[in-house]
């Protein structure tokens, strides 16, 4: 029997009745302490909506960390969403973390606190939630060091030893680094970290990365570290989600394309336009000399994470303390995944193939993302039971990001491609081509274009091939093969 013979008439529509393209906000609204979120924090981050909006799951995913287990299969989810903003300098990204960080510090400080019920304060004791940031990316600011304790004797030792009692002075002292605990760790000009620039001495940083975003049900997301001077190993154990910004550097399709550390995180990209950009300037000049009416207010934002919080820890109570039993996933919410899954795939196929290799890399995470989200917007809605409306919340805001990295791939990777190829002097290859002897099919010999190019650019033998290679492709039609010669001819609009 087909279980979607079982499905309301009703909900079987939201999955498979609509097109992708067509789920609008008015359809499927966010909760209404996300668009509250949003509308407070752009306040202060002009034309930011969506990245205001992914502050909040950044924000409710660490502090529910702890308390649900999504499970797909063998493996498992936890809630915490690390994200990554990319958008053009002096924009509004500063002004975005002041918001938040006002309202975890808030948070923070009332969870943390004496007035929470007993059983909280003692689950708290150990898992204190804070607010870690950096500029210096450097292992003994992340992870720690080890250094030799002074009060540390071997004399001491040996004689504590001998007479068969136990001597408690460590050797070693582990000094933490400040990815070490729960929280948000902030990394602001992310582009200093390191990954975009992966020498050597920064190569673990990048592993360290990767690996803190692993999931919380094993070990693989601690972070170790054996120091050469010391029989030591160092443990971080960092359970935080991060929040990182920058502009767009330099080398981040190369970064994005070889390493896949970006893929783990959720990451939204944007080279804001100009005309958005004098609009940020023009709001900022109105209010030149202008006291507003607004002390960022975010009482009510910290109010509702700590009911949030209490809810799903009572919650998790109920359930015998098993974070894999708070919240239900019915099929059909999967159903709706598997549609924006498919929009993915589909969004895919128009693509040049340079753009869908990175692009795709992405899709798998987004997945998980999905399901991630579509569980904390249960949450916010008071729930505890995922249904299709929390799904589509979720599936808009993936495909808003999709969609965004895409048009930003397609867009730097053409002008990147152009670069390239004025680089390689097309239009000696064209001229080469006009000079040379065809056949009654327009066909001419590659090496007799090689050996014309490099009289006309006056090109040594492997830059010419070097440059050919570049240009072909859209010089020229689909190489002929005759014999052990290959032939090229002119495409049409190059005549």
């Amino acid at each position: 029997m087909n279980y979607e013979d079982d499905i309301p008439e009703e909900a079987y529509e939201a999955i498979f009745g609509t097109e992708i393209e067509e789920i609008t906000e008015e359809e499927y609204p966010m909760p209404q302490i996300v668009i509250d979120w949003i509308q407070e924090g752009t306040k202060f981050s002009y034309y930011n909506e969506f990245p205001i909006m992914m502050l909040y799951f950044v924000s409710l995913g660490q502090i529910l960390k702890d308390f649900i287990r999504i499970p797909v299969g063998a493996n498992t989810l936890d809630t915490r969403v690390h994200f990554a903003w990319f958008q053009t300098a002096r924009t509004g990204k500063t002004a975005a973390w002041k918001f938040m960080k006002k309202v975890l510090n808030g948070t923070f400080s009332r969870l943390n606190g004496d007035t929470q019920p007993v059983g909280i304060q003692e689950f708290m004791t150990g898992r204190e939630l804070d607010v870690f940031g950096t500029l210096a990316y450097t292992d003994a600011s992340l992870v720690g060091t080890i250094r030799r304790n002074p009060l540390w004797k071997e004399q001491d030792a040996q004689q504590a030893e001998e007479d068969g009692e136990e001597y408690d002075v460590e050797e070693f002292r582990h000094i933490k680094g400040g990815l070490e605990g729960n929280g948000i760790a902030h990394f602001d000009e992310f582009e200093h970290s390191g990954i975009f620039n992966p020498t050597k001495t920064k190569q673990e940083i990048l592993a360290y990365f990767q690996t803190f975003m692993n999931g919380l049900d094993s070990e693989s997301y601690k972070i170790t570290k054996r120091l050469a001077d010391f029989e030591y190993e160092m443990v971080c154990d960092c359970r935080r989600s991060m929040y990182a910004t920058s502009y767009v550097p330099k080398a981040f399709v190369e970064i994005v394309a070889t390493t896949g550390v970006l893929q783990r995180a959720f990451m939204f990209i944007r080279e804001v336009d100009d005309e958005t950009r004098r609009a940020i300037a023009d709001m900022y000049i109105d209010n030149i000399g202008i006291k507003t009416e607004t002390m960022m207010d975010t009482d009510a934002f910290e109010r509702s994470f700590e009911i949030i919080f209490q809810r799903v820890f009572e919650r998790w109570e109920r359930e015998g303390r098993n974070p894999h039993n708070v919240m239900t996933i019915p099929t059909e919410v999967s159903d709706v995944i598997r549609q924006y899954y498919k929009w993915m795939k589909n969004d895919s196929e128009g693509l040049r193939d340079e753009v869908k290799g990175i692009a795709e890399s992405f899709i798998q995470n987004l997945l998980n993302y999905s399901t991630i989200l579509s569980v904390l917007i249960a949450v916010s809605n008071q729930r505890f039971t995922v249904s299709v409306n929390d799904a589509h919340c979720a599936g808009r805001i993936i495909r808003h990001s999709y969609s965004a990295l895409t048009e930003w791939l397609n867009k730097t990777l053409r002008v990147q491609r152009q670069s390239a190829l004025q680089t390689a002097r097309p239009d000696v290859f064209v001229q080469a081509y006009h000079e040379a002897t065809k056949d009654n099919e327009g066909l001419v010999n590659r090496t007799e274009i090689v050996k014309k190019a490099m009289e006309l650019g006056r090109l040594s033998r492997a830059q010419a091939y070097r440059n050919i290679s570049k240009v072909e492709g859209d010089l020229f039609e689909d190489p002929v093969k005759i014999g052990q010669s290959t032939y090229l001819r002119l495409k049409e609009e190059h005549i």
